[in-house]
């Protein structure tokens, strides 16, 4: 239980009570949305995670489709040792985000 200042009268109040027993201003204390047991602001950041995971992915196979362009086989490791982390970042993220929003 916290304290919070009356926006009237500007007393001191529990956050629980519905109102201010000085002035009877109601009081409204701010509350965090909750969606599948995650606040709102972390299945932000897991859809932010995920486009970042698909930017990469895409990098990636722009990179791998410019090294084959030019047949250089053996410069194929970079790309392909940086995109299988991405898919499986990837995978965690959308199982995560589809967890939550059952």
């Amino acid at each position: 239980m916290g304290l919070v200042n009356c926006s009237e009268c500007d007393r001191a109040i529990s956050d629980k009570a519905p109102e201010c027993y000085n002035c009877g201003n109601p009081i409204v204390a701010p509350q965090k949305k909750h969606v599948g047991g995650y606040q709102e602001e972390i299945i932000e950041k897991l859809k932010l995670h995920s486009i970042m995971s698909m930017g990469l992915i895409a990098g990636c196979i722009a990179w791998i489709i410019e090294i084959l362009g030019t047949r250089s086989i053996e410069t194929l490791t970079m790309p392909a040792v940086i995109i299988i982390p991405s898919i499986i970042w990837f995978i965690i993220t959308r199982i995560r985000l589809w967890a939550r929003n059952d």
